[in-house]
């Protein structure tokens, strides 16, 4: 197995690693369909180098993914599937019928390890190699590997840089260390390369303190501390694609690799034969001014969160390095980076109407670039917007705190006189809206490519209802919400309307009715209740809207006409989904698929909020298509409900299309 992937990238380690440890294939080091990792049961790599397991939070109950040294017997992870925890020891590691690496655990909601590449075929198996990458391979040809994902630590063979450069397929690959020695969480420090063609490295605190701590220099890698070994050898690869560093590990006495630790500081760890005996050792280097002199100076780790002006540290935004562009507030509650309205002027060509992306209810959205070439979305609060400072920094006190690939990154924020921005990473296929309304775009969105946007709306929704730090209700969930990526993966947007629910709060009640029409559900939008429900509503409309190609008519558009529910309800209890389906989607999907869709989004378009899924059942439907699924009941038609008997008035805010209307209804 080993000889067969020796033409990888990052196989540096692999003659000296099977010197140390022989070429013995007693255990298995791949999985295949069929193939049940469980929580007690681990793969090891073809040279017994690397091991590949489930280990657990400290006797937390929380579980991850993580590669190992197989010689190492604290089993201190290399590499962790850290978005993905699993909550008990009866998680399991399989491949699907789709191709698709997939943990699950007792809540029986699928998590894809290969999220970032997708499977187009069923015609996959998974290897550990000895270079402790982790590679998912279909017909023999590698579609994702651990390498591009990197957590902590930096091995031999991987690369921390930038990819895509100049397209819009720009990503970054960086190390974040541990929360702390135990917790493989996201932790405050981010080891990085500097944007497009820097020759530097450097580490990011999370108030976004950074302290350069190598370079290259003329053809060879320098770090700012004394080198305690000459046991590794650094690339540096520049060009109008990439900009990256890598390193191999030199001799055959040794291994060498690097952590990014929870501490602030960066280890040096070496794995030594000795005589046949293996041995690990490590160093830690403090990240200090003039540390080449022995560590005297100022330290990353002693600098105050609240630096003075004229401090010799660059300050730029969090795990993204570029820039001399961005200036930032060191008040001890902020964590985004403040832009300057000179700066955001210049990077939108003065906000041109040729760079306009679009207008919402908050105001204008318009592309930018900042000099480095990293475009921008930037939205500029309208002095004439029904939103205002309070939606303003609802926003941001909310997204600046989540985490979850089905959202949208806020990167800063400007406030400078009247003007308040919202910076966001730029999407360059915009929103879900501009694609299932538009008679020509619309035929780009396969039945495969509109199912894999509505797992991921679902999947962000979970993340809001369940697993982020602060459980959220959006409350304006709709299409034009939903922004989509260069692969177009679907991201969450637009968080001024979202609300914070306490853990054993169920529901709350407002007077001042905020959303969307055609997305509202009737409870909310009658009586101002929401709870997790009314955004299950709104997931079942854009669902519908997703299959159809339709959009739902709002209540005060209706007439006598139904709306999409109605319409998906009558279509599909005379067993005709095929109908209602986008004409588009004829020769991509199958009939059985098509009514299980149309059902979910019924169950979750339901009247009552009883009645409706959790989306941790949303979730399960959605990738347990084995699984009946429940009839449900009569939608939510909403035309009878405007001659209902009013009982207090209520102040709305309605937005339909690209207008805000604000109506007093009589109650």
């Amino acid at each position: 197995m080993a000889s067969k992937k020796s033409n990888r990238g990052g196989l540096l380690l692999l003659p000296l690693l099977v010197l140390f440890f022989g070429s013995s294939f007693g255990v298995t080091d791949t999985i295949r369909p069929r193939d049940l990792l469980t929580s007690n049961d681990t793969i090891v790599s073809g040279a017994r180098v690397f091991e590949l397991g489930f280990f657990d939070d400290v006797g937390s109950g929380i579980y991850y993914l993580g590669i190992w040294f197989k010689a190492d017997p604290n089993r201190r992870a290399v590499w962790v599937n850290r978005e993905n925890p699993m909550i008990d020891s009866s998680c399991t590691l399989q491949i699907r019928y789709d191709g698709n690496l997939v943990m699950i655990d007792r809540r029986q909601t699928p998590m894809i390890v290969n999220s970032g590449m997708l499977a187009t075929n069923a015609n996959t198996s998974a290897t550990l190699l000895d270079s402790g990458n982790f590679v998912l391979e279909q017909g023999g040809a590698v579609i994702w590997q651990s390498f591009d994902y990197p957590t902590d630590t930096y091995l031999p063979g991987m690369k921390v840089g930038w990819f895509g450069l100049n397209t819009d397929q720009s990503r970054i690959q960086v190390l974040v260390s541990w929360m702390s020695p135990q917790n493989p969480s996201r932790g405050l420090f981010t080891l990085a390369v500097g944007y497009n063609g820097s020759t530097k490295l450097g580490v990011w605190r999370q108030d976004n303190v950074h302290m350069d701590i190598g370079f290259w220099d003329r053809g060879s890698f320098r770090f700012i501390f004394v080198n305690t070994s000459d046991r590794y050898n650094f690339s540096y690869v520049s060009n109008e694609n990439e900009t990256y560093f890598t390193f191999n590990s030199k001799g055959t006495d040794a291994s060498t690799w690097f952590v990014m630790a929870s501490t602030g500081e960066l280890e040096e760890h070496n794995m030594v034969d000795a005589n046949g005996n293996i041995s690990f050792s490590s160093v830690s280097h403090q990240l200090c001014e003039d540390s080449q002199g022995g560590n005297s100076g100022k330290c990353l780790t002693s600098i105050p969160s609240t630096c003075e002006e004229g401090d010799d540290f660059a300050l730029v935004n969090g795990t993204m390095p570029s820039s001399a562009l961005v200036e930032i507030s060191q008040q001890k509650d902020q964590d985004l980076a403040l832009f300057t309205f000179s700066n955001i002027e210049v990077a939108t060509d003065y906000f041109a109407p040729r760079n306009k992306l679009g207008e919402g209810g908050f105001g204008p959205v318009y592309k930018g670039q900042l000099p480095e070439g990293l475009e921008i979305a930037v939205k500029r609060l309208s002095k004439m917007s029904r939103q205002g400072l309070e939606e303003f920094k609802n926003e941001v006190n909310l997204i600046s705190k989540l985490q979850h690939r089905n959202l949208v990154r806020l990167l800063g924020c400007c406030i400078e006189g009247e003007e308040s921005i919202l910076i966001y990473e730029y999407m360059p296929n915009k929103s879900l809206d501009s694609f299932i309304f538009d008679p020509e775009k619309r035929a780009l969105l396969d039945w495969r490519k509109r199912i894999g946007i509505i797992e991921g709306i679902a999947q962000g929704i979970l993340y809001l209802h369940k697993y982020s730090r602060l459980r959220i209700i959006h409350r304006d969930l709709k299409t034009s919400n939903i922004l989509l990526d260069r692969d177009m993966n679907p991201k969450i947007s637009d968080f001024g309307m979202a609300r914070i629910f306490g853990e054993n709060e169920t529901r709350a009640k407002t007077i001042r009715v905020v959303g969307t029409c055609g997305y509202m559900s009737p409870e909310y939008a009658m009586d101002g209740l929401f709870s997790e429900m009314s955004d299950v509503f709104a997931f079942g409309v854009i669902l519908l809207e997703i299959v159809s190609g339709e959009k739902n008519i709002a209540f005060f558009e209706c007439d006598h006409s139904l709306n999409l529910p109605g319409k998906a309800w009558n279509l599909w209890k005379e067993a005709k989904c095929t109908e209602f389906m986008d004409r588009t989607l004829a020769t991509s999907c199958s009939h059985n698929s098509v009514e299980r869709l149309v059902q979910l989004g019924l169950l979750c378009a339901q009247e009552r909020p009883m009645y409706r899924p959790t989306m941790s059942d949303v979730v399960s439907m959605l990738n347990n298509e084995t699984i009946p699924l429940p009839l449900p009941r009569e939608p939510a038609f909403l035309t009878h409900k405007m001659d209902s008997a009013p009982s207090s008035r209520r102040h709305r805010h309605f937005s339909a299309s690209e207008m805000t209307v604000s109506e007093l209804c009589a109650r």
